[in-house]
């Protein structure tokens, strides 16, 4: 390197700072430390740079000794540890907010349904547009809290084996809709209907929402393509699917690009956005245990790419189109709402589809009305409400007593009540506020026409499971699962300890097993409770492709495997199976 100039070696910014910072080393004969941001190799990396003035043997002159740290990783690491935390505050803060402002917008939005139906003899088109103006109004209110939820990682969602090539496909006429007859959408998809664990109203959200940012990348018009792929595992990551939305429009510069996850950032103008799109997609997709990234540069268009865990599930099929409800019968309906105006106000908006509405404002009303032998049809409630029992308490009281009560709950926000881990617990109907009146309706209506709930499964007496995972996040998740559909589960994070267990006499009507142990095999371990048990039911948890169970597992008793990613209905529908409970 002797001989060579600063300038030779590094950008011309980064080796005139340098130059100067030694200079200043030399003159001052003090030690300098300052952080140099570079792009080098075409990635921007951050280093520590440290100078120290080193006296000549002669004292005459002064040499300069300098040394660069790498602190790249670091500072990413920093990063993401603040960008975690904001979260958490957004994340609490929303929650927070989100619960008060969708009552508030159920009470307008119930008032406006239930005012538009009494001024129908007297309505002008005047008045009607107001209505309609004012109704417009609460869903935009309604459209703000859903993305500050989804941007937060908080939405609730409704995830289901899903094929996401179909699903894109089917959203053509949708697209020549919304964007317009200037856009030209071309969707492309591979063969085959791999489908991922996802909710598949927000996923047509999130790749409607890129298509909109494509539209407005390109106000003179343009090509739009839309391609879903299947890739195959790699190093880190499994099987894959990759929504990829490109535009050919004007594109974005480094500076704005970093910041198009920043909530409310828009380079769109004043009153076309709301900054909360791209965040909302990248809430939904990591909530989705996916991930998104984006490319893009000045006069070359930009490409959002969503990337989706395959699921080996079969997708799940597709809910007929909703009829309109048939008429009210007189059911009678306990509604349990402890806001005075929402209870007033869903109330009348329940009296006006013809059922018998009794409405109280706390579960300790509630549980009274019960004891005095009060029958009723279905339980609207609210989920989050102060006093004991919780609703959630109540409804399982509830239904204690009424086996065949069907129970719709309704809330603004449900986290960590009846929504674990952003995903709406097995066997819970929600309806979310604000509603509209057609939609209490088709709820209520879905409920009370549907199978009546199952004696025998309500009575059956909760299973014991002993799970075996090793990954604590995975375990956690899948204890609020198991305790969501009632059982009980006992953890081990290894066979060992899963051995211990068993011998040491705990009952168990149930083995869940992760396969990849630390210690052992899941098929071994399962082979062994078999001796110690016999007929021990065993599920297995995988993410192998065409695991088989060794045939003493599948010859000494019932067993399930479950592949990952799988969603509530599946391990519920495995256990039930295993423990006998389903054919």
């Amino acid at each position: 390197m002797r001989g060579r100039q600063l300038g030779d070696l590094l950008p011309r910014e980064t080796a005139e700072r340098l130059r100067g910072e030694i200079e200043t080393c030399a003159a001052t004969s003090q030690p300098i430390r300052y952080e140099q941001t570079s792009e080098l190799d075409g990635e921007e990396r951050v280093f520590e740079v440290a100078l120290a003035p080193v006296p000549t043997a002669d004292g005459r002159s002064v040499r300069v000794v300098g040394s660069a740290r790498d602190l790249t990783e670091r500072r990413k690491g920093e990063q993401q540890l603040r960008q975690a935390q904001k979260m958490e505050v957004v994340g609490q803060l929303t929650g927070g907010v989100a619960h008060d402002f969708n009552n508030l917008l159920q009470v307008v939005k119930g008032n406006l349904e239930l005012l538009s139906a009494e001024l129908a003899p007297v309505m002008t088109p005047a008045i009607a547009k107001r209505l309609r103006d004012a109704m417009a109004g609460t869903d935009r209110g309604a459209k703000l809290t859903r993305q500050l939820l989804a941007f937060s990682r908080r939405q609730p969602l409704a995830p289901k084996p899903t094929d996401v090539g179909a699903l894109v496909a089917a959203m053509s006429d949708l697209f020549d809709r919304t964007l317009g007859e200037t856009i030209e959408v071309e969707i492309t998809r591979d063969p085959g209907g791999w489908t991922a664990l996802v909710d598949p109203a927000q996923l047509e959200n999130a790749v409607l929402n890129l298509a909109i940012n494509g539209r407005d990348a390109m106000p003179g018009g343009g090509r739009l393509a839309i391609a879903v792929r299947h890739l195959a595992a790699g190093a880190r990551e499994g099987e894959r699917i990759a929504i990829s939305v490109t535009d050919v429009g004007c594109g974005m510069p480094q500076s704005v690009l970093s910041r198009v996850f920043e909530p409310f950032f828009s380079t769109k103008p004043e009153g076309r956005g709301t900054g909360l799109g791209l965040p909302q997609v990248q809430g939904f997709i990591e909530q989705s245990q996916g991930r998104i990234a984006i490319e893009s540069a000045p006069g070359e268009g930009t490409t959002v790419r969503l990337f989706l865990p395959r699921s080996h599930a079969e997708a799940a099929p597709e809910a007929d189109a909703e009829a309109p409800p048939a008429p009210a019968q007189g059911e009678r309906i306990l509604l349990l709402e402890d806001d005075d105006a929402v209870r007033s106000s869903v109330a009348d908006l329940v009296a006006s589809l013809g059922y018998d509405v009794t409405a109280v404002g706390s579960t300790r009303e509630a549980v009274a009305l019960l004891e005095s032998g009060r029958a009723f049809d279905l339980l609207l409630s609210d989920v989050v409400m102060p006093g004991s029992p919780t609703p959630p308490d109540f409804a399982r009281l509830a239904r204690a007593k009424s086996p065949d009560l069907k129970v719709l709950f309704m809330s603004g926000y449900a986290e960590n009540v009846i929504v674990h881990q952003g995903r709406i617990d097995a066997d819970v109907h929600l309806i979310q506020k604000p509603y509209r009146k057609d939609q209490l309706a088709q709820a209520l209506r879905g409920l009370l026409e549907g199978p009546p709930a199952s004696v025998a499964a309500e009575a059956a007496a909760p299973l014991r499971i002993l799970l075996v995972e090793d990954e604590p996040l995975i375990a956690m998740s899948l204890v609020e699962l198991l305790t969501s559909f009632g059982h009980s589960a006992t953890e081990a994070r290894n066979a060992s300890t899963a051995k211990k267990a068993i011998q040491g006499g705990e009952p168990f009507d149930l083995l869940l097993t992760d396969l990849g142990l630390p210690d052992d095999d899941g098929a071994a371990l399962a082979e062994w409770c078999r001796r110690e048990r016999p007929g021990l039911p065993v599920v297995f948890s995988t993410g192998r492709d065409g695991f088989e169970a060794p045939p003493a597992i599948a010859e000494g008793g019932r067993f399930a495997i479950v592949t990952k990613p799988f969603d509530a209905a599946t391990l519920r529908d495995a256990l039930e199976a295993c423990a006998g409970r389903r054919g």
